[in-house]
């Protein structure tokens, strides 16, 4: 029986990852107009509506932290992926003709997340090439 790769598990891990976003956090951090708000948490207490969205958030949060520590890798391949298609988000949906400033950041800022990608990467690799000593 052949055993799953490290690169091809760090792969589908990014991918959840990227994939939990739009589909979890997204909707829920949104903010949404008084129908949509009235529909998405019908169920909930008003009170409680106040205390489930950050909570939801802040435990993506620590997820990608957790993923971050221990597979560096899967965490640089995220962020690359969120930098290609937050870069190609930025030119389909704006009109880079009469865009200012604030495009030349959207898109400095998706090409920085990819960089912060790459470097993750590098820093996964090296470190499983040389593991720091067990103590």
């Amino acid at each position: 029986m052949r055993t799953v790769g490290r690169w091809t598990a760090d792969a589908f891990i990014a991918v959840v990852v990227l994939l939990l976003f739009p589909f979890l956090v997204i909707p829920l951090v949104a903010v949404p107009t008084e129908d949509d708000w009235e529909s998405r948490f019908r169920h909930l207490n008003p009170d409680v509506q106040y205390f489930y969205v950050p909570l939801i958030f802040l435990a993506y949060v620590a997820i990608l932290f957790l993923i971050r520590q221990y597979r560096r890798v899967a965490y640089g391949i995220a962020e690359v992926l969120v930098g290609i298609v937050g870069f190609f988000w930025v030119q389909k949906y704006t009109n880079l003709g009469a865009a200012g400033l604030s495009v030349f950041f959207q898109l400095a800022a998706t090409v920085y997340i990819g960089i912060r990608g790459l470097d993750n990467i590098i820093v996964g690799v090296r470190a499983r090439r040389n593991p720091l000593p067990k103590s």
